[in-house]
Parts: structure tokens; sequence; C-alpha cells
């Protein structure tokens, strides 16, 4: 699990260090600098093929603002003039913060050319500190300048902490921004060089030790975080001595008239990840497809004409039989469909996910809203899994509105209706009634398919009945889920995708961890 900070967590981790540990500033000053030119050094390396042919062809110019990333690079241009090679420092000011005073002046007596005004096109190496994750208002004048000739430039750009014009919190572009082919960032890396357009922006991201105090890190609450290959371990292991019961019962209430691949799509998923039995209760025209795309389940079907107390009767009776419920993909908004989302929400005692159709049914019927709101949360937990146009209906906001605050939204509508909300996009974000937050790193532009929420939806029934809690099982399902999809993009190709492959990526990945132990 890797932490991932805000603008104003970055900074008490910061403050913490060096007020309340003791660590002086520039000593994780020159940690910083020193990790910025040994990855400089390595791309060259790599990139010439030999340390004296890079050190012939490499000429490198940190772009320096007034505060203390501007020091940074000062510092790391001063270490490479002094490991050999062809670095100057281009201030935008004479004079800025304490420590960037003292850096210049450092890098003066080791005979540093400093320069106030330089052509940017000259230099093949471009280090940007310009600007740190404090930057709070759009960039103008002056600065826009330097920004558009870095951009403009064919040098290798690396960009010190953060690229300069992006917001730390959200990844928004503040006015403009640099776009750095790689990002050296520190202890932490911040969340906008995780959401988009940020990651865009930050190139490939590298996480520097410096000293950071571990009681610094501890005293930073609601810190977000991300998976990373290695929480895979986080899914608990079959066990020798057990049976089909051991591992959950998955009723998928899904598909309509003229709708099944959902229901097939989601059922399979769930199968794939882990579920002991799934039964998929459907519409009658669905039966056949069904059981001839997935012999393994069990299917109950329901007819257009059904009365409502029929209907719960046997809703009644499956949901006794189930451990985890998925409700809405393909389910269509008839009034079988709304009938059916009124009792899950009102009945259900086990892990419920709710997607697609079920999601629509609630965001046009207020009642259904103050059901979800007002249901006995102890008796169980939802998963709400919205796409940003079903959360923009849900929360009667915008699309727009949405997607520049990703965290928030997600995070307001789980305290607000007491849900785990999963809310889907280039970069998904999990969010609990506790303000707690994950945001997905893993998956590719491939996934943006038809069918993709399905899968993602049995993905997280299959860890939940695997032995998960609620929350653990959004995260971790849609963290597989991307990565099914990133083995899936690897041997397909993005363009080639389809949701059935996102299924096969998570099989070959899982049994390729399997037979690694």
């Amino acid at each position: 699990m890797q932490y991932l900070l805000n603008e104003r967590q970055a900074r008490k981790v910061d403050d913490v260090t060096i007020s309340k540990i003791g660590i002086p500033s520039m000593v994780l000053m020159e940690r910083a600098a020193l990790s910025v030119a040994s990855a400089v050094e390595k791309y060259l390396r790599k990139t010439y093929a030999s340390a004296d042919k890079a050190m012939k062809k490499a000429r490198i110019i940190a772009v320096c603002g007034s505060g203390n990333n501007g020091a940074d690079a000062v510092a790391a241009a001063r270490i490479l003039h002094e490991r050999g090679y062809a670095a100057d420092i281009f201030v935008m000011r004479k004079t800025g913060s304490d420590e960037l005073n003292a850096q210049l002046g450092i890098a003066k007596a080791s005979g540093v050319k400093i320069f106030n005004k330089v052509r940017l096109t000259e230099y093949n190496i471009i280090i940007d500190g310009l600007f740190g994750i404090g930057i709070s208002r759009n960039i103008e004048g002056r600065y826009e300048q330097v920004v558009t000739q870095i951009n403009a430039s064919d040098a290798w750009v690396l960009s010190v902490d953060i690229p300069s014009g992006i917001n730390a919190s959200d990844g928004r572009i503040m006015g403009t921004a640099v776009k750095a082919n790689k990002t050296v960032t520190f202890g932490c890396v911040k969340i906008g060089s995780v959401l988009y357009p940020g990651a865009e922006y930050s190139g490939k991201v590298k996480v520097e030790d410096i000293g950071f105090a571990g009681a610094a890190l501890n005293a930073v609450r609601n810190k977000a975080f991300t998976y990373s290959v290695d929480d895979l371990e986080r899914i608990p292991k079959r066990k020798a001595y057990s049976n089909k019961g051991t591992y959950g019962r998955v009723l998928v209430i899904a598909g309509s008239f003229s709708m099944g691949g959902a229901a097939s799509l989601a059922a399979l998923s769930a199968y794939r990840n882990g579920a002991g039995l799934v039964k998929v209760f459907t519409h009658e025209n669905q039966r056949v497809a069904v059981q001839k795309n997935i012999p393994e389940a069990i299917v109950e079907t329901y007819r257009d004409v059904e009365t409502q107390e029929d209907l719960e009767s046997r809703l009644k009776k499956e949901l006794e039989w189930a451990t985890c419920v998925i409700i809405g993909p393909g389910l269509a908004k008839t009034q079988i469909a709304v009938c059916m989302t009124r009792y899950i929400l009102m009945n259900s005692s086990v892990t419920t996910i709710v997607d697609a159709d079920a999601l629509n049914i609630i965001a046009e019927d207020k009642e259904l809203k103050n059901l979800l709101a007002c249901r006995n949360t102890e008796e169980a937990d939802f998963i709400l899994t919205p796409h940003i146009g079903e959360m923009a209906r849900l929360s009667g906001t915008s699309v727009a509105s949405i997607q520049g605050r990703l965290i928030q939204t997600a995070v307001s509508f789980a305290s607000r209706y007491k849900v785990i909300c999963v809310l889907k996009d280039a970069r998904t974000i999990v969010a609990d009634s506790k303000k707690t937050v994950y945001i997905n790193t893993s998956g590719n532009s491939g996934m943006a398919t038809g069918g993709s929420g399905d899968v993602l939806t049995g993905v997280i029934a299959g860890m939940s009945v695997s032995g998960l809690n609620a929350y653990e099982a959004a995260c971790m399902g849609v963290f597989l889920h991307g990565l099914g999809g990133d083995y899936a993009a690897s041997r397909r190709g993005e363009h080639g995708m389809k949701a059935g492959d996102i299924i096969d990526g998570i099989t070959n990945l899982m049994a390729a961890a399997q037979n690694r132990k």
C-alpha cells in the first residue's frame, strides 16, 4: 500500500519533520537534490550508452522559481556540475526563500553559471523547479512564457516533486503547466500527479525517500492510498479443506427483455474471482443465453407480468440464499426493475453491489434515495459503482463539476448515504462514510468499452465472498480489474480489447502470481 498526499498533507509532513523532529530543511534539500541529480545522470547514461559520451553530450539547465522547489533544482544542478556535467542555473528572480538564497550562494561558490535570461533551446536536459506543491493561482506573465518555452523545447524534462502548474491536491492545470518526461517526488506521491490531467503531465513518477520522519507521516490524517502488485497478497488464500459453500454465494439480479450480456459478464466475473456459487436472477428471455455462456451458474428467471407480491416472495427466498448481491447490470428501468431495486434496498442483509440501471432507477426516485440513506447500515454494506455520468444523475450536479472534484464528490456521497462509493473514471476513487479514500492507478484506455463495468461488479463480488470486508473488496476489486485490463492490453492492444478480455486477464494474472509463490 502506498500513501498519496494532497498539498496540505505534504506540507504538514515537511513541517513536522523540520520543526518537531528537528531534521534541518537544508539536509532534506540536499537529499532531494541528490535524488534529482541521480535521476538525470541515470537517464543520460541510458540514452548515450557510456558515461563519457553522456558527459560530453549533456547540456543541463535548472529552471528555478523563488521558493524551496527552486532551491532543490539549484542544488541538483550544482551536484551535476560537481560530477562533471555542463549544468547551468536559470533563476526567475535573483533572491527568494532563505533556502534558495543559500543554495544560490553555494552554487556560485562552486563555479556554476547562474543566469537571469537564457535560450532554453540550447539545452537538452531541463530540470523544472519553477513551482512546487504550493501553487495557488494560475501561472501568468513571464512564468507562463517560460513554461511554454519548456514545453516547446526538444529537451528531456524532469520535474522536481510535481510538474510546475499542476495542483498537488486534485491534478488541475493552473493556467498552464510543464509537461514532464519524469517527476521525482519526495516521501509520497502527490495526488495531483495521480489524478488527470496532472497524471498525463507528470510522466513517469519516481518516489524518493529523503528522510521524512515516520512520525511526521503518522501525524497526517485521512491519507489517501493506492495499491501495487505486492498488495495482491491481501487477497485471502483458498483453504485446502474447503468446498463451494466455503467461498460464498453471489446473487446477480441483472438482465432484461432485450439485454442479457451484462448479466453473463457479471456472473462469469464473480466466478473467475473466487465465488463458490453464482445464481443469476434474470428475465426469462435470457435463460438460454446465460445457461449457454455460463453453464456453471444457477439460473432463475422473472416475467414482466409477475405481480409485486409474487416477485417479492421470490426475492425474499433468493436473499436468504445469498451471501453477496449484485443488482443493476442490464436491468433496464421497467416497473418490475424498480420493484426489484426497491425490495433489495429495503431488505438486503448482505454486502450489496448496486450498479448500472439500479443506480439510474435510484437517481430518478427520491423515495429510493431516502431508503438508501435511512436503511440500517449495521445490517449490510452497500457498494455503489457509478461512473461520472451516473454520479451526475445521482447527485444532481454536472459531469464537469464532478471531473474537477472526484475525491470530494465520492467522499460527500459516501458520507451522505452511508455507503461505499466506487466513482469510476480514468482514476477510480473508492470512498466510505469514514472518509477513507482509495485512488486506483491500474488500468488503461482499452477498458473504456461496453461491459467493463459489469465485469467490475463481478470482481468486487468475488473479492467480497473470498473473505475481504466490503471496503477492502471494493478497493481490491477496482485494482484487480485494472490489472486485468493491463494484462489484456499487453496482449491485444488497447484498441482491440473487449470486456471479456479483462476477465481473462485477471485469471491469467492470478495464475501467474500463484505460480511465482
